[in-house]
């Protein structure tokens, strides 16, 4: 080492100060500390391990999930209004009939979740993954889904006026007799997803190219110069 050039000494120096520094505690103790804190509107469990736990019946208005790991818990009937979900692990949570009205899920990583009939007006979902997800008869009117990954999820009933599906994967998705009226459609790819009993006459920016991608019937109402493709109806899809 005594051989080293100077700068060379100090990078080396550097480097081994990084790579044999004491592993570093991943929160404050009063972070920590949240992780047991009891179930309460407000409540900071962001970055906590909250797998497969009972939520349900409980407010968390404002509370705080952020980068927690929720997988499997049950979150039915509880109240979650501007909740914060972002970077969350949801996947198979159960979150039916529950109000998240302005909750944000933005870069959630999530399949199978439930959201039938929850209340998620004006919730946020920019870049989220829901993969799978069931938001049957669910009220999602003014919710944002812009670059988000929907496929296969299930919208049928739902209400989704005004809301922003922009660039959104929402491939083989279900919207059997959804509510669509103002909902945004540019450039959300749209292959075998189903439209089958729904009016998307009053949409914004559905493209001829994206309804030949899709599945509906002669009961899918469609926007002024649009038609219907030949294929329609499609076979059942497995």
């Amino acid at each position: 080492m005594q051989n080293l050039p100077g700068s060379k000494f100090a990078a080396m120096a550097l480097l081994g100060a990084f790579f044999f520094a004491a592993p570093a505690v991943s929160g404050s103790d009063s972070a920590v500390a949240a992780c047991s804190d009891s179930p309460a509107a407000g409540v900071d469990w962001s970055g906590c391990r909250k797998r497969s736990i009972v939520m349900s019946g409980s407010d968390f208005n404002g509370a705080n999930f952020k980068n927690a790991d929720m997988v499997g818990s049950d979150l039915r009937d509880a109240t979650f209004d501007g909740a914060i979900f972002s970077r969350a692990l949801m996947t198979r949570v159960n979150a039916s009939k529950s109000s998240m009205r302005n909750a944000d899920f933005s870069k959630v990583e999530a399949s199978r979740t439930r959201f039938v009939s929850s209340d998620l007006a004006a919730a946020d979902f920019n870049k989220s993954v829901f993969f799978r997800g069931d938001f049957i008869e669910a009220n999602m009117e003014g919710a944002n889904l812009l670059k988000s990954e929907f496929s296969r999820a299930d919208f049928s009933g739902a209400n989704l006026k005004n809301a922003k599906l922009t660039f959104a994967n929402i491939s083989r998705a279900q919207f059997l007799e959804t509510e669509l009226e103002g909902a945004d459609f540019m450039k959300s790819w749209l292959y075998l997803t189903r439209f089958e009993g729904t009016d998307l006459s009053k949409t914004i920016n559905l493209t001829q190219e994206q309804l030949d991608d899709s599945c509906g019937d002669d009961k899918t109402l469609l926007p002024e110069g649009l038609t219907a493709p030949a294929h329609w109806p499609c076979s059942t899809d497995p």
